[in-house]
């Protein structure tokens, strides 16, 4: 079986890079491949932002992920310099309670994933 790194660049509300990424994980999962790291970079990182109201027909990305990875052991990265850039909080106890499954991380540990998979696949 392939091991794979995903990496997401795209914002969640900007097309549907961050819903196809999410469908490949659990299509390759269920398939018994192995997903090292999922990493979101750039505008991506807004899917770790709980939106205030959630529309009843509209997708919630965060719930998604968070319960992705509550179900498998997929470890769900944010890239520190683009938390900062785009004002995504962290450090905040409360809101990385509700954001359980994802870590923030320096792009090291995107090249590191990188380099101990198989295949690296980036949507956006």
């Amino acid at each position: 079986m392939a091991s794979f790194t995903v990496h997401i660049k795209q914002s969640p509300y900007a097309g549907s890079a961050c819903y196809d990424a999410l469908k490949f994980v659990e299509a390759a999962i269920a398939q018994k491949h192995a997903v090292d790291t999922v990493f979101f970079s750039g505008e991506a990182v807004w899917v770790a932002v709980s939106p205030l109201h959630v529309v009843q027909d509209e997708f919630n990305y965060l719930t998604h992920w968070c319960s992705l990875s509550n179900r498998y052991p997929v470890p769900l990265h944010l890239c520190s310099a683009a938390c900062v850039r785009y004002g995504v909080e962290t450090g905040d106890q409360a809101v990385e309670q509700e954001r359980s499954g994802f870590q923030v991380s320096g792009l090291a540990q995107l090249v590191a994933s990188m380099s101990m998979t198989d295949r690296v696949i980036t949507f956006g």
